[in-house]
């Protein structure tokens, strides 16, 4: 065979590249019966791996399966072996090259194998390539590779990596990490290789002289089979002076359009003032030209091709995620093509780089004429998002910075395509019902772009004026009442209250309601000083939203469980919570504030920034170095955790921030759904909505590291629930849950010091029915149910508590100051408990349980299997476990009027249990059909749930059902009532005590007598709402 051409790029100085395309410029050959990709000239038509492909072919035909049968059965890629000719290499003068035989060079840890042939790629130079785990199989994480060169002296050197790829073949890494070691630090990469068989230029890094640099490929957080072929360090001295961003934009056209369309490009571009010295900042910004620079690479040039790049599927003119994704890929390469960064020789390649250019061209039209068009059908399902907004985003965005450099005919051929999808941004395309929250956000910026690319007033002036309802306060009973009229209305964006709903009935604020921020602050911001800016006071009301609704909802680093909707089954964001995109949406929303209040908002943004225990970045470079000095600013003080305890009414949850723990309590009702279940994702999550209650404390782990695919969804803690096997959600198709057929879910706060709340559970699909309430007292929180009913011969449990444990799994735990088992498998019916204490995984996260009358317990020990996939089927499929301590009540089997008592003690020592069992200051009054009410007397309050009007407990009667919670000293009594059905007209309070005077009282609060004290409360469209009054004495 003869020599494998030198690489010209290796040779070259910076400058030269500059204007070099990437290897293999030659047009690709085809190399399977219906699917090309570039392979090196050297590689081609290896007369031994024939009998392969002849097999290959074979079985394609037979099975329509695109991989040999070996491949199926899960054998590890590497061993699939056979003798071939490999390929000749010459290294070019000075040019490190490092085969996967060097055993000096290269390093290896866990199972990594060696092969030869791998189906129908070309065989591998020198002969035989590396393998890290199967294709079949889950990637255990403990495999890596490191290549380590002894370099001849300082300097820059390009990295060139080589794989080898099948084509047709979806087994190859998805994603995986590489790390290169520098002289400048660590640099970490996830990098995919479903496209390879070329020298991939992973970048141009300085390296001190030695072994003091290297090349790490690991399967940790992997999907699939990982290859290493070789790598090679090219030195060059590498230009590293600025380079200024690429503008294909006209000057003085339109002086609004152009000004706004220079906006967006600085924006999607990396901004212009960031400080590329800032390691993350670098890092970043390489990750982006990487990423983009290997689809470069390997993007599929032939223009009979059936796909633009080898692992993406052959499109079917309806859009949707197959064809999301060649469009994401080509606007990556727009971004790099405008800006690049020279510090690791991307820049020199890519920007302004004709070539590039033409590629990019290349892809919009072949996308739009094989892919995504005007004739282009937009079916029901989970295409809508992709066809509607991701496409046609991703295009506008393109063309925007390509600008002046797509001919007119491609333009106008992709503007057709956008308009067939989406006319209004105030509708959806299928059936044309309202857009709303933060999709109509999204929606918006795509009619902007579009109104740019055509210089469009009309367009523009619309696309602003969507921004209208998602920046109005949505008014539950005002929805209520348009919807008795036969009206659309959207219970969808910010409440009054400060809880966020997006699909109708679901508390959604991470995911839509960040998402929804940091749109209105974009597009606020971009059509600012044009004549389609927005009003100012209109802008002024995400402050109360932020303070009110977004703020509450973090609690060390992420967002309570009930905010994220079906994102908590989604592995990937199981430690951000939502974190990161709500630090970017409050840096979006700063210029849309008050000064005193975006004063207030740099104040968290600093504490949020500051805590971070989960290291989350922030993907937007521009939010980032506005962060960056808001926390290198001495004069911003960073805020402090909240303390309160609040009430959403609107939403069915309830918070309470102690200085310890913070707890999150989440239910549903005839206005919210128990889950969302969509496409696969939270299938599982039937009694999240049931009296959920979770308990978050310094423990960062308590919910995340796996909770969601490990802990038993039927004993989530605070739930009460049949135990009658559930179906999995449905594959394929979309549910949001389940509405309940009870009204009563709410609560009331008090002075944001205290709060109460309960709820009327009807089981979904079983006859099971209770009344459940909980106190949030101080460091307390009081758990009685009662009326627990249910006829349908399956048993039903409470759950006290489903803790996670430690690695280890042997938590101390003492019940009645006995102490039990340690050992994983432990089980135990624990009678007549009064206490009990389970030792937290870090300092401070200790739980203690009391409870006011001896209650047999169940308890179990043990160690729970899963995976991420069971819980949505687009996780990875590899096990998952967490220990696990459960404490439940078991009513037996149809129950009849059975009920529970508890307090939890979250932050307490065993000691303190004890103590606190052994003199409560709580005292529970009633736990009947009729009414739930406890006493505290240390804090002198009186929590009562009064389920059944004219009710009368402890000197407070209620004409009505409803929440009351009274605080009474010496000197003054305070007051708080609401109406947690949402459906009574008013309230009437009575209580066998005596005032003086009103010192403060709601509008809709008439006292009506001082002695004995009688009030009545307008509760008419109240939606659930606290109401307060204060008296003298």
């Amino acid at each position: 065979m003869p020599p494998r051409p030198r690489s010209n790029a290796s040779r070259l100085s910076s400058a030269a590249m500059a204007t070099s395309p990437p290897a293999s410029r030659r047009p690709p050959r085809r190399n399977s019966k219906n699917f090309s990709t570039p392979i090196p000239r050297s590689t081609r038509t290896i007369a031994s791996l024939k009998s392969i492909e002849r097999l290959t072919m074979n079985l394609r035909k037979m099975f329509a399966w695109p991989v040999l049968a070996v491949l199926a059965l899960g054998v590890p890629l590497a061993a699939q072996t056979k003798p071939a000719t490999a390929p000749a290499y010459e290294p070019a003068p000075g040019e490190i090259f490092i085969d996967s035989t060097d055993t000096v060079a290269i390093k290896t840890q866990g199972k990594v194998t060696t092969g030869r042939t791998l189906a129908d790629a070309p065989p591998p130079i020198g002969g035989s390539f590396l393998s890290l785990g199967t294709w079949s199989k889950a990637n255990t994480g403990d495999r890596r590779v490191t290549i380590t060169p002894n370099l001849p002296a300082a300097g820059d050197y390009e990295v060139h990596l080589r794989w080898v790829t099948i084509s047709n073949y979806h087994g190859l890494a998805k994603k995986f990490p590489l790390t290169i070691v520098t002289a400048d630090g660590t640099f970490k990469y996830t990098i995919s290789q479903q496209a390879g068989n070329i020298w991939a230029y992973l970048g141009t890094y300085r390296f001190e002289a030695g072994q003091k640099g290297s090349v790490t490929l690991s399967d940790e957080d992997s999907v699939g089979v990982i290859t290493m072929d070789a790598i090679k360090f090219v030195p060059v001295k590498l230009d590293r002076s600025p380079i200024k961003k690429h503008y294909p934009q006209p000057a003085g056209v339109n002086a609004d359009f152009d000004k706004l369309r220079r906006r967006v490009v600085d924006a999607i571009a990396t901004p212009s003032d960031v400080d590329e010295s800032d390691h993350e900042v670098s890092q970043t910004i390489a990750s982006e030209n990487l990423q983009a620079h290997l689809w470069w690479q390997t993007m599929n040039r032939d223009p009979a091709a059936k796909t633009l790049w080898h692992d993406t599927r052959a499109p079917d003119n309806t859009g949707g995620n197959n064809t999301w994704e060649p469009y994401k890929r080509i606007r990556a390469m727009a971004k790099a093509y405008v800006y690049a960064s020279p510090k690791y020789g991307f820049g020199q390649r890519m920007v302004a780089n004709k070539q590039l250019r033409d590629d990019i061209l290349l892809g919009l039209d072949w996308l739009n004429k094989n892919a995504f068009n005007e004739t282009t059908k937009n079916p029901a399902g989970a295409a809508w998002f992709g066809n509607e907004i991701g496409i046609p985003r991703d295009i506008a965005e393109t063309i925007n910075l390509m600008y002046t450099e797509v001919p007119e005919e491609l333009r106008q051929r992709n503007i057709l395509a956008i308009k067939n999808m989406t006319v209004d941004p105030r509708k959806f395309y299928i059936k044309a019902f309202p857009s709303t929250g933060a999709n109509r956000l999204w929606l918006c910026q795509v009619h902007i772009y579009l109104a740019l690319l055509e210089h469009d007033p009309e367009r523009m002036k619309l696309a602003v004026s969507g921004l209208d309802e998602p920046l109005t306060t949505v008014d539950r009973a005002a929805v209520v009442e348009l919807e008795n009229k036969k009206k659309k209305g959207s219970l969808d964006g910010f409440h009054a209250d400060g809880s966020f709903i997006q699909h109708g009935h679901l508390p959604y604020f991470t995911g839509y309601g960040h998402s929804m921020l940091t749109a209105i602050g974009s597009i606020v911001g971009l059509v600012a000083d044009s004549p389609w800016a927005v009003d100012p006071a209109k802008q002024r009301v995400v402050a109360g939203w932020f303070f009110n609704g977004v703020e509450p909802m973090f609690y060390n680093g992420t967002a309570f469980a009930r905010q994220m909707g079906r994102g908590i089954s989604m592995e990937h964001g199981q430690y951000s919570g939502g974190m990161a995109g709500t630090r970017v949406s409050a840096i979006k929303l700063l210029p849309l504030m008050a000064p005193e209040d975006a004063a207030r908002t740099k104040s968290i943004i600093k504490y949020w920034a500051l805590e971070n225990p989960y290291k989350t970045k922030l993907g937007d470079l521009n939010a980032y170095a506005i962060e960056r000095t808001i926390v290198s600013d001495p004069a911003i003080k960073p805020a402090t955790r909240p303390i309160a305890a609040r009430v959403f009414h609107n939403s069915d949850f309830v918070v309470m921030h102690r200085p310890g723990f913070a707890a999150a309590l989440s239910m549903s009702s005839t206005r919210i759904a128990t889950h969302e279940c969509i496409w696969t994702a939270n299938r599982r999550g039937w009694y999240q909505g049931d009296g959920m209650l979770m308990i978050h404390t310094p423990d960062l782990y308590r919910y995340v590291r796996d909770y969601w695919p490990t802990v038993n969804p039927y004993r989530l803690a605070g739930t009460t629930v049949d135990t009658q096997p559930r179906k999995d959600g449905e594959d394929g198709g979309g549910n949001s849950g389940a509405l309940s057929k009870s009204p009563w879910a709410g609560g009331v706060e008090h002075q944001r010091r205290a709060a109460s709340a309960s709820m009327l559970l009807m089981a979904q699909e079983s006859s099971l029915t209770a009344k459940k309430s909980w106190f949030f007292f101080g460091d307390e929180i009081i758990c009685l149910g009662s009326d627990i009913n249910a006829s349908d011969d399956r048993t039903i449990e409470t759950i006290v508590e489903n803790a996670a444990l430690n690695d280890a799994g042997d938590n101390a735990f003492t019940v009645n100051d006995a102490v039990k088992s340690a050992q994983l498998g432990w089980s135990e019916d624990l009678v007549a408990t009064r206490s009990a204490h389970l030792a937290g995984s870090m300092p401070g996260s200790d739980m203690g349980f009391y409870f006011p009358q001896p209650t047999d317990l169940k308890a179990l020990r043990e160690k729970r299997e899963a995976t991420w996939n069971v819980i949505y089927r687009m996780n990875d499929i590899t096990p998952v476990s967490r220990n696990y301590l459960t404490m439940l009540i078991d009513h037996g089997k149809s129950p009849k009027n059975a009920s529970y008592a508890y307090v939890i003690l979250p932050g307490a020592s065993s000691t303190q249990t004890k103590t606190y069992a052994d003199k409560p200051p709580v005292e529970v009054l009633a736990n009947t059909a009729d009414v739930h009410a406890v006493r505290h007397r240390t804090l002198n309050l009186t929590g009562v749930q009064f389920w059944t009007p004219g009710s009368k407990i402890a000197g407070i009667k209620a004409a009505e059902k409803c929440a009351v919670l009274v605080e009474e000293t010496s000197d003054k009594i305070v007051i708080s009532i609401s109406d947690p059905t949402q459906l009574q007209q008013k309230l009437t309070l009575e209580m066998d005590a005596k005032a003086a005077k009103v010192v403060a009282a709601d509008s809709a609060v008439k006292v009506e007598s001082l002695s004995p004290l009688k009030l009545v409360v307008n509760a008419a469209a109240s939606n659930g709402r606290t109401f307060t009054v204060e008296l003298s004495k």
